[in-house]
């Protein structure tokens, strides 16, 4: 990253301390070139795409889970029961907060570019260095509602859709299906795709 300064981690300190990061020049256009390729193989899968806010409201957070289960990860603004996005998932799925679906219009796919926020508290983020467990960071997401009995199908087809994606980058990966005392209290089955990286040799 210093040879070729794409990265500045010594401004970005300065002006917001550690956890963040500043892209430069060719570090810069390579970080808006992958959001550009990410979403337009979304939209050639035929997954619609959303331009989101960052700031929901706390019952955004409880209806996919993120509170109370990751409360102490969240930004919270307090005067104004808003809180800034863990992930784009959230706004996303909180669309249809309150709506009834008709299952002829099943399965919804959809997609967003969103910059993400997490405290990351706790030792483990402390201990990484690097583009590792930012406090601030960029997320492309892929979402679909589906009836019941299509659940796994589509869950197959976006695992599918990542390994594509990866392929397509030529970067070497594995999938870990988690065990169930790993998995978040909203879901059923967890996939974590495992990149490797030539840096940390892991």
């Amino acid at each position: 990253m210093k040879k070729f300064n794409i990265i500045d981690f010594e401004n970005s300190n300065s002006i917001s301390g550690s956890g963040f990061a500043i892209f430069v020049g060719l570090g810069s256009q390579l970080h808006n070139a992958l959001i550009n390729f990410f979403l337009n193989y979304n939209y050639k899968k035929e997954y619609i795409g959303y331009t989101l806010p960052y700031l929901v409201k706390s019952n955004s957070l409880y209806g996919t889970g993120q509170i109370p289960d990751k409360e102490n990860q969240l930004y919270e603004i307090k005067d104004y029961n808003l809180y800034l996005i863990p992930t784009g998932e959230v706004p996303l799925i909180n669309l249809y907060n309150n709506n009834i679906l008709n299952e002829s219009n099943l399965p919804i796919k959809n997609t967003t570019y969103t910059t993400c926020f997490r405290k990351e508290a706790g030792s483990y983020g402390r201990k990484v260095k690097g583009l590792n467990r930012l406090h601030q960071f960029d997320k492309i997401e892929i979402t679909q509602i589906c009836a019941s009995n299509n659940s796994n199908r589509c869950l197959r087809e976006m695992v599918l859709h990542i390994k594509n994606l990866l392929k397509l980058l030529k970067i070497p990966f594995r999938i870990i299906k988690l065990c169930p005392k790993n998995l978040s209290n909203t879901s059923a089955i967890t996939y974590d795709f495992e990149i490797y990286s030539i840096v940390q040799k892991m």
